[in-house]
This record gives structure tokens, sequence and C-alpha cells, in this order.
């Protein structure tokens, strides 16, 4: 008794916790998910009663709940009691009694048979693809081959037949149940009872509803179902009514309300359907929040879907994609990491780490055009010390160059120096692409400094980069420029001396250059003819050795020798 009593009071106990629980995760649901699981009591009812325990009254009274007329329910049954009579008198009439259920099957056969086309001569009027709800037969006749289905298993339940309902991918009938046998009876047709061996059928079947029949042998088509089913398919084809006329909220509710009534794999596809559906509407007019909110109410709900988990980065993308809210960067940010935080099976997923680069890359765009470098720094900084992702290499070097530019053009070259100190101290794993910036800024620079005359300190800064980099063809071009242009210079400045030391060490790290080398060939020229103009013979004749030294066989110099040769000084 005791071991007894401690079984009991652990149910409890897990059974306590198990709500408890539940209720925690119902209070964390969004508004709207809430309303789509909502289930008022009739509703409630309609899903928890037992097929097997009702007779064809109660059908009635849940095929109003399913109708959402059951305010009408005592309008219709008075309906109902007519028609009973009406069909009672008919069937008296044709077989001079009543009590079905004690007939044999033949004669049990000829019944069902009479009883579809005694509701056809009386109530099944018009087929009508919409007509779900019971108060489209009572009010107009109209019918689909949901509500013919249930109004006949209704009157087979009354005269005591077993029946079940049988689905196909777009279409309902019902299957009578004998002791010995089964009879398909496509209910939207007077001729439909065993309808595979009725030519009037066929003729009038797709005619009238444009369905085909699927005949017993085709079973990967045909789904038993219960009765209990066959109302649930009235929510299903309400929803699709509600969808079409874009109350997308109603219609994922009437799916929900499905999904537990048939407690299925077909049910439980219907909710998914008309969730996607209301999540695609939302999603269409941007409420990306709002959906990813119900997504994850979904998700945590009813279970991590990978489809739903698809679709919310989908979405997460989109709202990222849409977001221009730039005031708002860290309410945004902290909002993208609490995303990432809910559930640990894809925490730092991949897709989520392509979706925040996206963001990182918004803000930081943003921020190299308000001059805002610090802070795109300190994304990078932020992201890459949560995350690995191929493509934040190119952000941090599209940062660097937007800020180095910006002090190019105020030509700011001491706070550019001091920027890339700081800059490699801050991003080491960086140092390689930052040296290589580094290096064509300082390119740049010295281009700056040429253009500005300031010939000696280019080449001095030149032939320090060099240096560092003597392979480097714009390095080697710049400093080439520089000799060049200080060559140039010190002509213009008749610094014969400078000239030759300059020109020489030019000549030394680019032996080949040919306007290094014609231009020392023209400065020595001139110096000559300079001295010669001015009679200054023994002056010429110094530089011209020097010259004949470097040049033994240009002709213009040999002419100048022979010709202080020929002359007494």
């Amino acid at each position: 008794m005791k071991k007894k009593n401690l079984i009991i009071l652990l149910f409890l106990i897990l059974t306590s916790i198990f709500y408890a629980k539940k209720k925690d995760v119902y209070s964390s649901l969004s508004n709207n998910f809430k309303k789509i699981i909502q289930i008022d009591n009739n509703n409630n009812k309609l899903i928890n009663f037992d097929i097997n325990k009702v007779d064809y009254n109660d059908l009635f009274y849940y095929y109003c709940i399913a109708s959402e007329e059951l305010d009408k329910l005592k309008e219709y049954k008075n309906w109902l009691i007519n028609v009973e009579q009406q069909i009672h008198d008919d069937i008296k009439n044709l077989f001079k009694r009543s009590d079905v259920s004690n007939w044999n099957i033949k004669k049990q056969r000829e019944f069902a048979e009479q009883l579809l086309i005694i509701m056809h001569n009386s109530i099944f009027k018009k087929y009508h693809f919409d007509a779900n709800r019971i108060s489209s037969i009572i009010e107009k006749g109209e019918y689909n081959c949901v509500s013919s289905s249930i109004l006949y298993a209704l009157f087979l339940k009354k005269y005591k037949l077993k029946s079940i309902g049988l689905e196909t991918s777009d279409h309902v009938f019902i299957k009578i149940i004998f002791d010995t046998l089964s009879i398909d009876v496509e209910t939207t047709n007077k001729y439909g009872f065993d309808p595979g061996n009725k030519k009037e059928f066929f003729d009038e079947f797709g005619r009238i509803t444009g369905f085909s029949y699927v005949p017993p042998k085709d079973y990967n088509n045909r789904n038993d179902i219960d009765l209990k089913k066959l109302l649930f398919i009235v929510y299903h084809n309400m929803a699709n009514y509600y969808y079409k006329h874009k109350n997308y909220l109603k219609a994922a509710n009437l799916g929900y309300l499905i999904y537990q009534g048939r407690n299925d794999k077909k049910g439980k596809e219907d909710f998914e359907i008309y969730f996607n559906n209301y999540i695609a509407a939302l999603s269409n007019e941007k409420k990306y929040l709002t959906v990813i909110e119900d997504i994850n109410s979904y998700l945590n709900y009813i279970e991590l879907n990978d489809d739903f988990l698809k679709i919310r980065f989908d979405l997460l993308n989109n709202y990222i994609n849409d977001w221009y809210d730039y005031d708002d960067i860290t309410t945004v940010n902290e909002y993208l990491l609490d995303q990432n935080e809910k559930y640990s099976s894809i925490k730092n997923n991949e897709r989520f780490i392509e979706i925040y680069f996206y963001f990182i890359y918004k803000a930081i765009t943003y921020y190299n055009e308000k001059k805002e470098f610090f802070k795109s720094y300190e994304l990078i900084k932020h992201f890459n010390s949560i995350y690995t992702y191929r493509e934040v290499d190119k952000l941090f070097i599209n940062i660097l160059i937007d800020e180095i530019n910006l002090y190019e053009e105020l030509h700011d070259y001491d706070l550019i120096s001091k920027r890339f100190f700081e800059i490699k101290l801050h991003f080491p794993e960086y140092i390689d692409e930052i040296n290589k910036h580094e290096k064509i800024h300082l390119v740049n620079k010295i281009n700056h400094i040429l253009q500005n005359g300031e010939y000696l300190e280019a080449l001095n800064t030149s032939k320090t980069l060099l240096l560092i980099h003597p392979d480097d063809y714009n390095v080697r071009e710049v400093t080439r420029n520089s000799f060049v242009k200080y060559t140039v210079f010190l002509y213009k400045k008749k610094d014969l001396k400078k000239v030759i030391y300059y020109s020489e060490e030019g000549l030394k790290e680019f032996p080949d250059d040919r306007t290094l080398t014609n231009n020392y060939l023209a400065f020595f020229k001139n110096f000559i003819n300079e001295d010669i103009e001015k009679k200054n013979y023994s002056n010429a004749r110094k530089i011209l050795n020097m010259a004949t030294e470097k040049f033994p066989k240009d002709n213009y110099l040999l002419k100048m020798n022979r010709f202080l040769e020929s002359i007494d000084y």
C-alpha cells in the first residue's frame, strides 16, 4: 500500500512539473501564436469526443460545431427531425419496414443505395465546391464531398450501419462496412453506391465534381479515416476558404484544431501548411520581427521543425536586408545575438553567422560614411571575438582603406603614421595586410612629396621603403623617380658634386635605367659646355675626364676632348 501511494505521489509531482513548464512556455508565446493555438470549449469538445460512443444526434451536434454554427443548433435540429421523418417514410414505402440492422447483407446494400438516392432527391440539390457548412445544405441544398459524406454517414449511423471515411489527395467519400465485405459510396452523386461498377457514375461524377474516383486497388491514394476525422476535413476546407479571403490567422487556428483533432500525420501536415501560409503572408507585409517571434513560439511549443528553422533564418536575413535604422544599431545587435542563443542545436549556425556578418557589414558601411572609423573597428573586434567568417578580413581592409584615404586627402601624414602603429597594435592578426596597405600609403606619400618639390625627403623615404620591400615594383618605381627628380633638381642648382653622387647612387640601384643614364650623360655635357663658353677650360677638362671615364665611347665627349686638346690654355 505504501509503495502504491509513493508511485501516485511521484506521478502527481511529475505531472505538476510538466504543467508548470508548459505554463511557462505558454506565457512566453507571441500573442498571435496564442490566438493560433486557442481552443474554445466547443472545439475542445469536438477534439476530445470518442467517435465510438456517439449516436447520429451527437454527430449532428459536432457537425454544427465544425460548421461554426452551433448558435443555430435548435433551428437545424428541427430541420434534421423533418428530414429524418421524410427519409423514414421513403424507406418504409420502399421496403415496408425500417429495422435495417436486422436485414441480411443483400437487403442492407439495397437500403444503403436507396438511402443515397433519397438524400439526393430530397436534400442534396446542387454540388458546390465551397459548401462545407451544414447551413449550405439546410438553407440552399448545396453540398460538396465532405458535407454529403458526413450527412450520409450520419443517417447510416441512425440505421445502425457501420461506415468510415475515405480520403484521397483532394477528395473524400464513404466506405460502408458490412459483415463480409465493404462498399465504396461516392456521396456527391446519386449513382455513387459501389461506383466502380456503374457506367452512369463515371459519366456524371467528373462532370459534377471535377474529381476522379480512386478505386480500392489504388491503396497509395486512399486513406481510411473515422467519422471524427471526416469532421475535421470540414475545418480543412474552411481553412482554405479563410486563406483565400486573406484571414491567415484564422486559417492557421483551424489548422491547429485539425492537428489536435485528427492527431495523425495528415493533421500535423495541415497545421504546418496553414501556419506556413500565415508566415508567408506576414512576411510579404515585411512584418519580419512579428513572424520570427511566431516561429519561435512554434518551435518552443510544437517542435524544432527544420523547415521553419530555415524560414526563420530567411526572415532574419530579410529583416537585416531591409533594416536602415542605424540609430538603433546596439538594439539590433543585441536582438540578433539573443536569437542565436535561443536553440542550442543551431547556435552559431553557419547561416546565422552569415546573416550576422551582413548586419556588421551594413553597420560598418554606415559608420565609415560618417567617418566614425573607431566604431567600425570595434564591430570587427567584437565579431572576431565570437565568430569566424571568411569575408571579415575584406571588411577590415575596407575600414582601413577608407580611414587612410581620408587622412591622405587631408595630407595628414603624421596622423596616418600614428594610426598605422595603433591599428597594428590592436589587430596583430592582420599585420601582413596592414603592412601591405602601409606600403601603398607610403608610395602615395612619396609621390605627394615629389609633387611638392621636396625631392630629398622623397628620396630618403623611398630608399627606406625600398630596404623593406626591395622587390616591390611600385616601391622601386617611386624610388627611381625620386632619383630622377632629385638629380635634375641638383643639376638646376649647378651642384656638380651632388649630381655625380646621387646619379651614381641611382645607377647603382638601377644600372640599366635609361632615364638616369641619359640624364647623367646630359648633365656632364651641359656642365662641360657651360665651362667652355666661359673659357674655363681647366674646369671643363676636369669634368670631361670624369665624364669620359664613365662614358668612354660617347662621340660628343670624344669631340669635346679633341677640342680641348686643340687649344692652348
